[in-house]
């Protein structure tokens, strides 16, 4: 897979993120959706190990033959983005987490 696609994936990861939050905040209002708030939350969670898994592979192909700080630091901003995505969604539905 090219560089290119790898930023376009980790890049768009905290995207559907915040998508899947919004879009299960408007599912589940006023209603009792456990299930529903449980089963996101795990897509979010494979979210973050993918995010990381990507960044990971970014850093050390930055880092490999010649050391590149642009790449390494958009690479890390990338894993940010989801992990901010990720407290998002932990703020948004800790009640109904427990």
């Amino acid at each position: 897979m090219s560089t290119t696609a790898k930023f376009l994936i980790l890049y768009l990861i905290p995207c559907f993120s915040v998508a899947g939050t919004f879009g299960t905040y408007m599912i589940g209002y006023g209603t009792r959706a456990e299930g529903l708030i449980k089963f996101v939350f795990m897509i979010v969670v494979s979210a973050l190990i993918a995010s990381c898994y990507i960044t990971v592979k970014l850093v050390s192909q930055f880092i490999a033959d010649e050391t590149i700080y642009s790449g390494v630091i958009f690479s890390i901003l990338g894993c940010l983005l989801e992990f901010i995505a990720f407290a998002f969604y932990i703020v948004m539905f800790k009640d109904e987490l427990y």
